[in-house]
C-alpha cells in the first residue's frame, strides 16, 4: 500500500510538472536539490519529507494536498480549484 501511496505522489509531481510546462531541472533548481534527487521524487522512489512536501509544492506552485490525492482523483482538482 505505501508503495502504491509514494507511485500516485510521484505520478501527481510529474502531472503538475508537466502541466506547468517546466523541466525536472527548474523545479530541482527552485527547490535547492539536484535533479537525481528530483527525479527520484517523481519516479515515486524517494520517501519525502514533510519539508519537502512543502519546497516541491512551493516550486510548483501548487497547494500540498494536490501531491498527496490517488492518481484517480487528481484530474477532479482542475474542476475544484479556484482560478
Amino acid at each position: 500500500m505505501d508503495t502504491e501511496r509514494f507511485k500516485d505522489f510521484g505520478e501527481n509531481v510529474r502531472r503538475i510538472r508537466v502541466a506547468a510546462g517546466l523541466s525536472q531541472i527548474v523545479i530541482a533548481e527552485r527547490m535547492g536539490i539536484d535533479q537525481g534527487n528530483y527525479s527520484r521524487l517523481e519516479r515515486g522512489t524517494a520517501k519525502p519529507t514533510l519539508q519537502t512536501l512543502f519546497r516541491l509544492s512551493e516550486a510548483l506552485e501548487c497547494e500540498p494536498y494536490e501531491l498527496l490525492l490517488p492518481t484517480d482523483l487528481a484530474p477532479l482538482i482542475a474542476l475544484v480549484k479556484p482560478l
